[in-house]
């Protein structure tokens, strides 16, 4: 709905491979960006370096949360007024990270898997609230509030009856929630130390998502993987090694994706929910140091 005519939509080749299905499927050809070696994301500085290689102006840009991690959505305001491009923010993993809403829609995730999980949906945020009456009347057949009559091409999207109690229990655990996830995050942070490995800033303190993801040093990679199936400690690249790995977007346009490839290699999530126990957080710690020692 915000989308301009065009071929293109940047996105970050190191996202959830669920960005780009997104993209093709509203009929766009995802043109993959690198991230920032720091935030994991990408940023309107490397947004606006691309832009004079594109043979023709994208017709949006869909900014990341990095695994759920805040995201400078006055940044992306200010992108949005400079270029004149629309940007939506993918914050799918960062329902309870959201620290400001901005005119640039943010859709979070209410999967049952995510932080304000009701089973399946999402939200869309915003303070633009002319396209939020859209938005609403998109996921309700296109019809005019209060009628019967259809202004726009839509569909049954809304939420479930069903759905949405199960979002008002949720909603009521939501802080307490955060708060023992919170605390896991801390404990690993205290547990691994000063081991030379890679955090995202404010996580554990500022904010959690479902997820914990660590970068390690690229040499040491295989080693710490090996130690932890040696002990059957699971372990995930929740976002595999980049969304051009893929074969549906194997020959996507591309910029030059090095840290996209380094991240890709070298982040892995470890065990991480509601009901880890302080011995569980300590065996999978221990297990990283050693293979880090």
């Amino acid at each position: 709905m915000r989308a301009k005519p065009g071929r293109f939509v940047l996105m970050p080749a190191y996202t959830f491979i669920a960005t780009a299905h997104a993209v093709a499927n509203a009929g766009y050809e995802p043109w993959l960006t690198d991230v920032d070696p720091v935030s994991w994301a990408l940023t309107p500085v490397i947004a606006e370096a691309i832009l004079p290689q594109l043979t023709e102006p994208p017709a949006a840009v869909v900014a990341v949360s990095p695994f759920g991690a805040p995201v400078d959505q006055a940044a992306w305001n200010a992108f949005e007024d400079r270029t004149g491009i629309p940007v939506v923010l993918d914050m799918a993993a960062a329902a309870l990270s959201l620290d400001a809403v901005g005119r640039v829609p943010a859709c979070v995730s209410l999967h049952a898997t995510k932080m304000l999980g009701i089973g399946e949906g999402g939200a869309i945020v915003s303070e633009d609230a002319d396209f939020i009456a859209a938005a609403r009347s998109a996921a309700s057949f296109g019809f005019v509030p209060g009628t019967r009559t259809a202004a726009r091409h839509g569909g049954n999207y809304r939420i479930s009856e069903y759905a949405a109690a199960v979002g008002l229990a949720a909603l009521a655990q939501a802080t307490a929630k955060e708060a023992r996830l919170k605390a896991i995050a801390l404990a690993y942070r205290r547990h691994l130390g000063n081991v030379p490995v890679d955090w995202h800033a404010g996580f554990g303190e500022e904010w959690v998502s479902m997820t914990i993801n660590i970068g390690l040093p690229v040499d040491c990679v295989d080693t710490v993987i090996a130690a932890l199936e040696t002990r059957n400690v699971p372990w995930r690249r929740w976002w595999s090694l980049g969304c051009h790995t893929h074969a549906p977007f194997a020959h996507a346009p591309r910029d030059r994706l090095d840290v996209t490839e380094d991240l890709g290699r070298r982040v892995i999530g470890l065990p991480f929910h509601e009901f880890l126990t302080e011995g569980q957080v300590r065996l999978v710690s221990d297990t990283v140091r050693s293979a880090l020692a």
